[in-house]
């Protein structure tokens, strides 16, 4: 496994279950969806379940009954998760596509950025 599977492995079995239950996006509390993350390189899916602006769960099955799934490398979810990139920035740039309600996944985006900024993930610490 590369060193930046294992970040994404680091980052989705350890550090997203530090914050469920806890509510993750600020002025969400109305939030309830279910979206995943599809890791191109490694042919990893990740599902979240969001309910009332909470993290309730993680799944590393199937991405097929999400609203939406973002597609992209393990690289680009660690600049992103880090705060180095921008969500917007790696869309604009073909480095995520995301599958399934599009509009949902678009307007998760900037609601991510801001879970990003209030939750960034250490990368040199994995």
């Amino acid at each position: 496994m590369t060193p930046d599977a294992q970040a994404v492995q680091i980052y989705v079995t350890e550090f997203f279950p530090s914050v469920i239950g806890k509510s993750i996006f600020a002025d969400m509390d109305n939030l309830t969806l279910r979206f995943g993350f599809y890791i191109t390189n490694t042919l990893q899916s990740y599902s979240l379940f969001i309910e009332q602006g909470r993290l309730s769960s993680i799944e590393t099955e199937s991405v097929d009954d999400n609203e939406a799934v973002f597609e992209l490398d393990s690289r680009t979810l660690l600049e992103i998760a880090s705060g180095a990139l921008p969500p917007q920035q790696a869309f604009f740039a073909s480095r995520i596509k995301i599958q399934g309600d599009t509009l949902k996944g678009l307007k998760l985006v900037p609601i991510f950025e801001k879970f990003i900024q209030q939750h960034p993930f250490d990368v040199n610490n994995t």
